[in-house]
C-alpha cells in the first residue's frame, strides 16, 4: 500500500513503442463487399477451416467474375468475418454455408479478410495458412467478450 504523498511509478505502454505497433495483425484487416453472380455463385472457393487446423481462406479466385461493391479478394486471404460473424474456428463446410446463408436473393455481404502474410507458413506445398499466434489472441479476445460476471445475491 502507498504511503499518502507517494506516487506510483509509471511505466510506458509497451504497445505503443516501437515498429511492432505497426506490425499489428489488426492494420492489415480489410473490407470486401460483394454479391453473388445471377446464377448464385460468388466466383471463389473456401479452403481450410478449423477441421484442418487452420484459419478458413479465400482460394481460386475468378476477379473478373466476382462482382464486387467495393473492396477486393486476394488469394490466401484469411477470413475474419462474413456480415459481422466471427467465423474464426469455423469449419469450412459451416464457413460455406454461412456465406450461402448471407448472400441469398442477391443481398450484399460485408467480409473482412486479413492478408495471409501475418499467418506462419507451414512447409507444405499448398500454401496452408497455419493458425498460430493470431488464433491464440482471438481465442483470449473471445474468452473475454463472453465471460460473464458472477450473480451475487
Amino acid at each position: 500500500m502507498l504511503k499518502s504523498g507517494h506516487k506510483r511509478p509509471s511505466t510506458p505502454n509497451k504497445t505503443k513503442l516501437g515498429s511492432n505497433a505497426t506490425d499489428h495483425w489488426r492494420q492489415g484487416v480489410r473490407e470486401t463487399v460483394l454479391t453473388a453472380c445471377t446464377d448464385g455463385s460468388l466466383n471463389f472457393s473456401i479452403k481450410g477451416g478449423s477441421d484442418n487446423g487452420e484459419f478458413t481462406y479465400v482460394s481460386d479466385i475468378v476477379q473478373n467474375k466476382v462482382n464486387y461493391v467495393s473492396g477486393q479478394l486476394s488469394e490466401e486471404d484469411a477470413i475474419l468475418e462474413i456480415q459481422g460473424q466471427k467465423v474464426a474456428g469455423y469449419t469450412q463446410r459451416d464457413v460455406v454455408a454461412w456465406l450461402n446463408h448471407c448472400c441469398r436473393n442477391g443481398n450484399p455481404v460485408v467480409i473482412k479478410t486479413v492478408e495471409s502474410g501475418y499467418f506462419r507458413r507451414s512447409g507444405q506445398s499448398t500454401g496452408t495458412v497455419v493458425v498460430s499466434t493470431v488464433v491464440q489472441r482471438l481465442s483470449v479476445e473471445r474468452r473475454h467478450a463472453q465471460r460473464v460476471e458472477p450473480w451475487v445475491g
